[in-house]
Formats: C-alpha cells, sequence, structure tokens
C-alpha cells in the first residue's frame, strides 16, 4: 500500500509541476507580437505580399518580410555571400 501511496504522490507532483509550468510560459507577453501585427496590418493594406530591403542597423545585411494573410508573418535577415552578389550584378 505504502508504494501505491508513493507512486500516486509522485504522479501528482509531476502533474502539478507540469501544470505550473504551463501557466507560467502562457502567462509571459511577447514582446513581437505587437509589431507582427503591425507589419501585418501595413502590409495588407498596402497590398503587399513580400518585400525586402536594406538593414538600416547593418549596412552589408537584409531583411525579407513574405505575408500569408490570416496564416502567417514569415520574416528573414542576412548577409549575402560574395557568389549571390556577383550573380546579382550587385558587386560592393
Amino acid at each position: 500500500m505504502d508504494r501505491r501511496r508513493c507512486r500516486t504522490a509522485q504522479w501528482a507532483a509531476a502533474m502539478l509541476l507540469i501544470s505550473g509550468w504551463g501557466v507560467t510560459v502562457v502567462a509571459e507577453a511577447s514582446k513581437s507580437e505587437p509589431v507582427a501585427r503591425e507589419l501585418a496590418a501595413l502590409m495588407a493594406q498596402q497590398k503587399l505580399h513580400a518585400f525586402a530591403a536594406k538593414d538600416p542597423q547593418m549596412p552589408d545585411a537584409y531583411v525579407a518580410a513574405m505575408l500569408f494573410p490570416n496564416v502567417q508573418l514569415l520574416v528573414v535577415g542576412g548577409r549575402p555571400t560574395a557568389v549571390a552578389l556577383n550573380r546579382a550584378g550587385l558587386r560592393r
């Protein structure tokens, strides 16, 4: 009987730990969500599905966004390689 109670207590403790962890994760506020919603709204307003631009904080890097309305906003950034620059005719 003691063994059964021990397992029940372990199971109950595990469930409390898991449920408490889930509440903590949900309670955290997203810093990027309001900005992403604003960007998606602006892109929809301008009827843009995708765009790319130079990163103002890093002159040799680019950022791009692609909007799938009411589904997802995909944002990427990076530095082009020398091969990509040569193919695009954008040599420095």
